[in-house]
């Protein structure tokens, strides 16, 4: 059985384009197939952007997933918080596989959540806050999110120095207290497979292949432009010191097709 949330999401995520991130939707029949449209730097096929309404149908497959197999929730709670982070603050994979328990605070009175990150690709040196709200205007619980999982690592054992996030032991089928290996990487992987396993299960059309690890940052830059912020401000919560965050921005598929109304 699929929750009537799931089932909510994904039938938007389906109906709308993905508009704003640099790809569009082509239907066959019922089933969308989102494909990038647009070259990165240097030649190469730019990573897809994660959209928010991937995000929400992933996130809702994960309080699926972490509902039918119990044993496996703290996995799926893990991919929740690493995505949501990831995405709403514009972390880089380093960045989020590099934080410790006392780098995240949430205070629920406040309505805020912070994440330090001691640093980065860009301020090898210098630390800085990243601020996040409970949640969005869109329904994204940021806040309970992230809360949940810290509960989950505090009941583990974690102190204020442990990693925030573990690594999962496929052997063993547990969640355990060792460091990320890699940076991350694995972590970025394993959202992956979670995408796969909800586009096959609901026939998405997913090519999960055109995701990579600063998908999350870049459909998060992606997202604010989508909502009207000014570049400088996409600049500054993304912690860019050049311009070159103008890659991540990708012209959306209204914006397309206003050159055709055009001409």
């Amino acid at each position: 059985m699929v929750p009537h949330q799931l089932k909510h999401t994904m039938t938007e995520a389906e109906r709308r384009s993905t508009g704003g991130y640099g790809y569009h939707a082509q239907y066959l029949g019922e089933t969308p197939i989102w494909r990038p449209l647009q070259l990165g730097h240097k030649g190469r096929m730019a990573k897809a952007p994660i959209t928010k309404e991937i995000l929400a149908a992933t996130h809702a497959w994960l309080d699926h997933q972490a509902q039918s197999e119990t044993e496996k929730a703290p996995l799926f709670r893990r991919e929740q918080c690493w995505a949501t982070l990831g995405f709403h603050g514009l972390l880089r994979r380093s960045e989020l596989g590099s934080l410790r328990m006392r780098d995240v605070v949430v205070d629920k009175a406040s309505k805020r959540v912070k994440v330090y990150i001691h640093k980065s690709k860009t301020d090898p040196g210098n630390g800085v806050w990243v601020w996040l709200a409970w949640e969005t205007t869109t329904g994204a619980q940021i806040g309970e999110t992230v809360q949940r999982w810290l509960g989950y690592r505090r009941q583990a054992g974690a102190t204020a120095g442990s990693p925030l996030f573990t690594a999962w032991d496929r052997a063993a089928g547990q969640m355990t207290n060792r460091a990320l290996q890699s940076k991350g990487q694995a972590m970025a992987d394993m959202y992956r497979r979670h995408m796969q396993d909800m586009s096959s299960h609901f026939n998405m059309g997913l090519r999960v292949k055109d995701y990579g690890s600063h998908s999350l940052r870049r459909g998060g830059a992606n997202a604010m432009k989508e909502a009207g912020w000014p570049p400088m401000r996409i600049q500054e919560h993304g912690r860019w010191t050049s311009d070159c965050y103008k890659r991540y921005l990708e012209r959306s598929a209204v914006e397309r097709m206003e050159v055709t109304r055009a001409m």
